[in-house]
């Protein structure tokens, strides 16, 4: 029986909070296995420098326990499943070649976005070549590749257009967590609300501006703001610039890495979200806040615009002046019950249960 072999090395010794590609990873697979009896899950080890099966618990769409077994067994028969991201290690690529090449399996990469490739400038540094390195390789013997967004999906096909490569490519729209509403948890604080990794590329700088703008003009009073996210790369000065200010040292909370459950609960009572990237593969945070029924303003360009164009404010992400007057658009309390409605009315949020719907309709076409 031909299996289905999804690659967790993403979240195999993760602890704590999934977001990003990691909830992507997490969900995915959990869907999968929980639907499906052919399919096997497997992680990278670095010592070894092997592919090992991977036994797991599973209650309910979530894992309980993982447990590293035997190299993994592949035949020509066999899809293999990338979901996450597999370039920081640049043995894992040369090694999966090797396995490829001996047991012909399908090979299918998830590319959540080349903003290494096709915006160094908003990467880590010693990310961008690792990355580069993983990409180069990892085309040329894919069968396959699915991407998240109209955005990653153009800038993936430039970039096997620029290496002369034909590989088909299918669009796999991301999902956002089924909301769960609590009466008990409504708060009276007023605040917006950012969710996001603190780095560079989310825009904090922008945030910093916009809001920096509004309290000086006396036009940002009795509202807090709450950042909720793990500190990313250059975080330090970002954090610094909030904290520091005497102008915002009281308007901000930096609240770091927080659970679903607290993460749920600044949704439901946040009077809107803000979300001003400098680019993304899909932005979870713009959907995240819609499945909450909140309004958001977001950036345009890449792949934010594409979650719900007519739903969401979006701003030049490098012009803090209409980052402001967005922001005091949606203090507006007319405007905000108005747009929440129309959220209510218009928004159909995707459920990990569609997206593994797609991912399933598109492995039957490439003949799993």
């Amino acid at each position: 029986m031909a299996q289905l072999w999804i690659d967790i090395s993403d979240i195999y010794d993760l602890t704590g909070k999934f977001t990003g590609v990691s909830r992507v990873v997490y969900k995915v697979a959990a869907h999968l296995t929980s639907t499906h009896t052919n399919v096997r899950l497997f992680t990278y080890c670095g010592d070894s420098k092997s592919f090992k099966s991977v036994v797991f618990e599973i209650e309910e769409n979530e894992f309980s326990r993982f447990v590293k077994t035997e190299k993994c067994s592949w035949s020509k028969e066999d899809t293999v499943l990338f979901l996450g991201g597999m370039w920081n290690d640049p043995n894992e690529i040369e090694v999966l070649r090797l396995e490829k090449e001996k047991c012909k399996f399908k090979q299918i990469i998830f590319i959540h976005d080349i903003i290494p490739w096709s915006a160094p400038q908003y990467t880590r540094p010693n990310l961008e070549n690792l990355f580069k390195l993983w990409l180069n390789k990892a085309v040329k013997f894919t069968d396959h590749i699915f991407v998240n967004s109209d955005a990653t999906k153009s800038d993936v096909e430039k970039f096997l257009s620029e290496n002369s490569l034909a590989i088909p490519t299918s669009l796999i729209p991301l999902a956002a967590d089924e909301p769960e509403i609590k009466d008990t948890l409504v708060s009276e604080e007023k605040y917006i609300l950012m969710v996001g990794t603190v780095q560079p590329r989310k825009n904090y700088q922008l945030l910093y501006q916009a809001l920096k703008k509004l309290v000086i003009e006396g036009r940002l009073e009795n509202v807090k703001v709450k950042l909720a996210g793990a500190l990313g790369w250059e975080s330090g000065p970002i954090v610094s610039l909030f904290k520091r200010d005497p102008d915002l040292s009281d308007v901000v909370e930096v609240l770091g890495p927080i659970d679903d459950s607290t993460l749920g609960q600044l949704y439901q009572n946040c009077l809107f979200t803000v979300y001003p990237s400098l680019y993304e593969g899909w932005g979870l945070p713009v959907s995240e806040s819609l499945a909450y029924g909140k309004h958001c303003i977001t950036s345009k360009g890449t792949s934010m615009e594409e979650i719900a164009p007519e739903l969401t404010v979006n701003i030049d992400p490098f012009d803090a002046s209409e980052f402001a007057r967005a922001i005091l658009q949606g203090l507006d309390s007319n405007f905000r019950i108005e747009r929440e409605e129309r959220i209510r009315r218009e928004f159909k949020s995707r459920t990990w249960g569609d997206c593994v719907e797609d991912i399933e309709r598109n492995l039957l076409e490439v003949g799993h």
